[in-house]
């Protein structure tokens, strides 16, 4: 990667946090294409990833993704996204959840100049390290982007603290409901082993946003109600310590224990209140799982965190079409519901 003086800054401080945004209006359409929010944020990312799209960096275009809305309780959203499937890089072999990083496979050094939208600096707390925001040039949504915490520490793609608060942080910079962060873990559909995030808006609400919860302990909750369970967490009275600190309570217990594990972040409804107007929280939901199988190719849809959120890329037309709310849930469960169990009882005693 050259040309690091070119690069764009994105400055922040704690008073660009929204900590509330508008909600979905009900009956509201899907559109997904070419969303604009206000931000400062918000707009750097839109400006910039569409200056991408110009230059022609993109693997493939976005433009013309068929999309359905899966008939059924949980509202899965189904995009049909061939070009990905078949145009994404080659994902790397992981063997291990906490497989070193390896220098002589890709990684996120190794790209063009103009992939890079920009460094993501918060002005207050000064450091060293380059956190930058770059583009997937296989992407899955509109701004689909890596975020890629201190990148020249070539760090292996294992969650830490200091990564989950940035990409939490991500999220407040937003005004957008449809703003989203999500985290494969290593065994767990990552496909490169360099420490990263995937960003991207979904301009269309999720079940997610607002499904119901049962307190566990730690401020660790349970979702329910849902296709398959998790833990999740949510943001209380602007606290991003708290909330760092109440995932990765689990998170390391999951990396002691070698489970693979997906993370989304997203705005929601406060846990156990109901506002028809606005999101005044940030949700983290993490997803123990089966390691992921060796073959991505098999199967209609990979089951990672854009998946078990609710959003769906789908490799095959005739799977597009067949796909049904059955179908899903089925995948979802395969992949997490017993290791959730199992993980619940080893680390809660309950």
């Amino acid at each position: 990667m050259s040309g690091q003086s070119q690069t764009s800054v994105c400055s922040y401080t704690e008073n660009d946090f929204y900590l509330t945004v508008p909600r979905w209006r009900d009956g509201a359409q899907v559109n997904l294409r070419g969303f604009q929010a206000g931000t400062a944020f918000d707009s750097q990312l839109q400006l910039g990833w569409n200056e991408a799209k110009r230059k022609g960096c993109f693997r493939y275009d976005l433009d013309n993704l068929d999309t359905r809305i899966l008939a059924g309780k949980f509202g899965f959203l189904a995009q049909l996204n061939i070009n990905r499937a078949q145009q994404r890089r080659h994902p790397q072999t992981i063997q291990s959840l906490t497989q070193p990083f390896d220098h002589t496979q890709f990684n996120f050094t190794q790209i063009k100049q103009d992939e890079i939208l920009f460094e993501l600096r918060r002005s207050q707390m000064p450091s060293p390290n380059r956190h930058l925001v770059i583009i997937n040039v296989s992407p899955l949504e509109y701004c689909n982007s890596l975020l890629v915490p201190s990148i020249d520490s070539l760090k292996p793609q294992i969650l830490d603290a200091s990564g989950l608060r940035l990409a939490i942080e991500t999220v407040l910079l937003s005004a957008s409901p449809s703003f989203r962060v999500g985290f494969n873990s290593l065994c767990a559909y990552a496909s490169v082993n360099h420490y990263h995030f995937h960003i991207f808006y979904l301009n269309a609400p999720l079940y997610l946003e607002t499904v119901s919860v049962a307190y566990i302990a730690n401020d660790c909750y349970e979702v329910c109600d849902y296709a398959v369970p998790g833990f999740t967490f949510q943001l209380e009275n602007g606290d991003i310590d708290r909330l760092v600190n109440a995932v990765m309570r689990v998170v390391v217990q999951l990396q002691s224990l070698l489970v693979a594990h997906n993370v989304f972040i997203t705005r929601g409804a406060a846990f156990g209140e109901f506002n028809p107007i606005s999101y005044s929280t940030v949700r983290v939901f993490l997803w123990p799982r089966e390691p992921a199988d060796d073959d991505k190719d098999k199967t209609a849809f990979n089951v990672a965190c854009c998946e078990i959120s609710g959003h769906l890329p789908v490799k095959e037309e005739a799977a597009f079409h067949s796909l049904c709310e059955g179908q899903v849930v089925d995948a979802l469960r395969k992949a997490c519901e017993q290791t959730y169990h199992n993980v619940r009882a080893k680390i809660f005693n309950c």
